[in-house]
């Protein structure tokens, strides 16, 4: 997985992490040594600053394309999703949807062995095919025990009532077929995908997902609080609208709206697919900050008025690259790490990164073999540990939120000076410091065959920060890492070279149908690697070598 490592890091980082205190074993650290180091001396407030945002317990989501849920639904999916479900103190949320969600016929005589069939467009598997379900399809609906779902209700050109009361009635009576309770599993009904490409005007938009409400309430039964359901907007394209104007044309005037959402995407063709584009584009706080702030920020800002949390329903780094070193690789875990960090911290309730399609190369785990040649699998990815799930994106994004709830608190090292590094403080229940993210972007590409390869020796950023308590003596360091850097494409795809592990341990299908295994413990080891770093003078210096992240426990 290339991914995955990356949210469940951000899962650790947001709540409790194991108490297992081993020092590393295997050599695996050995790197860190004797490299040419920078230092950034932070200014970290001791207890919770006034602006720290709290942060959901689910905070980290999935995201899986309509017309492919049944792909992910399998022994290695699930596997996954339950090894991140376990990192965190609340389910995290699958949103089911997409393009293909809004497009489905449904034929209610469709055999069994018919889950879909592709009836026009990029067949069999394109992001513009349109399908035709049956029964049989729904069945996917009832994977994923340890998540809670996102349904997307069909929401077309014109709306059509006989389907979206037969596609929603079946998702979630299938949640209840697995032993779950729809009313508390169900955490949104979404009104369409991206509306905006095929129906320009914003009134049209608010007047038909205000139908679709009425057609589902009455499907289901709902009543009282329980008809606060539905996720509005998730638009793509905010040059044509966005929540702002969605909101102002009356979307929330029956109080029924429980999210607003948008999808956003770090980079798009056409690129030169290079160390540098990475560099400039992913790998850059600054530019994962200043896009955000410029084209979503706003929209945040509106739903919070409106006293609707605000979530980013569909992200990766990458859309559309042949490049797999871009879309699958250690440099997408990072993005992962960071963007979700950063966006936790301006106040976004939740994070839904892509799982998507087989056949894509953007996703954090692949979930069968339907997408070869081009996308080779079952595969977990790279950004599934490090960028949490796309491969990598499950892992290095995902922390384990406290029960209690966390609070978390950018902290500011000056994007403009420092573009490639970034530093974040978790607050705990007692308001007192009890972690630290540490993020050094800085491209390291340690495939010397690689295009655009930069060469470049590995060099590392020393941060010292204040722990905040003169009684703390010691803290504890886990390390979200790859021997190649951002080059790493992690086992499945690449071999042992590729490894990308989150405190020792890396998720495989090969080796461990998503369970997740320490390559470098020694025999039969289940122990995590954790670094214990002394504290001098109430000042903890914590070395993070380029293309890196680490969590330290306080």
């Amino acid at each position: 997985m290339r991914q995955s490592f990356t949210v469940l890091t951000v899962a650790a980082l947001l709540g409790g992490s194991s108490s297992v205190d081993a020092l590393p074993s295997g050599g695996s650290h050995q790197q860190h040594h004797k490299r040419a180091a920078h230092t950034q001396t932070l200014q970290v407030p001791g207890t919770k600053p006034t602006d720290a945002a709290a942060v959901p317990a689910d905070f980290l989501g999935l995201n899986i394309e309509s017309a492919f849920l049944n792909n992910y639904a399998n022994t290695f999916s699930q596997n996954l999703v339950s090894s991140l479900a376990s990192r965190m103190a609340a389910p995290p949320i699958v949103r089911v949807g997409g393009t293909s969600g809004d497009e489905f016929v449904f034929d209610p005589a469709q055999p069994e062995s018919q889950i879909k069939v592709c009836v026009e467009g990029e067949c069999p598997n394109g992001s513009a095919a349109s399908y035709k379900i049956g029964p049989a399809f729904f069945e996917g609906y009832k994977a994923f025990p340890d998540a809670r779902i996102t349904i997307q209700a069909p929401q077309g050109p014109r709306v059509n009532g006989t389907l979206v009361r037969e596609f929603v009635r079946r998702a979630w009576d299938a949640r209840a077929a697995a032993g779950l309770d729809p009313r508390t599993n169900v955490e949104a009904i979404a009104l369409g995908n991206e509306v905006e490409f095929y129906d320009h005007d914003v009134q049209k938009y608010v007047k038909d997902a205000l139908e679709l409400e009425d057609i589902i309430i009455k499907e289901l039964e709902l009543e009282g609080n329980e008809r606060r359901i539905f996720e509005g907007v998730n638009s793509a394209k905010q040059n044509i609208y966005d929540t702002v104007n969605a909101l102002e044309a009356g979307l929330n005037k029956n109080n029924l709206t429980k999210w607003t959402a948008e999808h956003e995407y770090q980079i798009f063709n056409p690129q030169p697919w290079n160390d540098a584009t990475m560099q400039k584009l992913m790998l850059s706080h600054k530019s994962i900050t200043d896009k955000f702030d410029k084209h979503y920020l706003h929209s945040l800002r509106a739903s919070h008025a409106e006293g609707i949390p605000y979530a980013i329903s569909e992200t990766a780094a990458v859309l559309a690259s042949p490049n797999n070193h871009f879309v699958s690789g250690f440099g997408f875990a990072l993005w992962v790490v960071d963007y979700s960090l950063a966006l936790a911290a301006r106040g976004v309730g939740r994070v839904n990164h892509m799982a998507g399609r087989p056949v894509a190369n953007h996703v954090l785990w692949v979930p069968d073999a339907t997408g070869e040649p081009h996308n080779p699998g079952p595969q977990a990815r790279a950004p599934l540990r490090g960028g949490h799930l796309r491969g990598r994106l499950l892992e290095a994004c995902y922390w384990r939120g406290s029960r209690g709830g966390s609070l978390l608190h950018e902290i500011d090292l000056d994007r403009e000076a420092h573009p490639y590094l970034s530093a974040y403080a978790v607050y705990g229940g007692n308001n007192k410091l009890q972690r630290m993210a540490l993020v050094n972007m800085r491209l390291y590409n340690g495939t010397a065959a690689a295009a655009g390869g930069s060469g470049k020796k590995r060099t590392s950023e020393t941060f010292r920060f204040p722990v905040g308590d003169a009684e703390v003596k010691e803290v504890k360091v886990r390390r979200l890492r790859a021997d190649l850097g951002a080059a790493a494409m992690g086992f499945d795809f690449g071999g042992a070279g590729h490894n990308v592990t989150w405190a020792g341990e890396q998720w495989s299908k090969s080796v461990d149908d998503g369970k997740g295994h320490f390559p470098h413990g020694g025999s039969g080891t289940k122990e995590e690697e954790v670094q214990t770093v002394k504290v001098e003078d109430g000042i903890a210096a914590v070395e993070v070598p380029d293309s890196e992240a680490v969590i330290v426990s306080i």
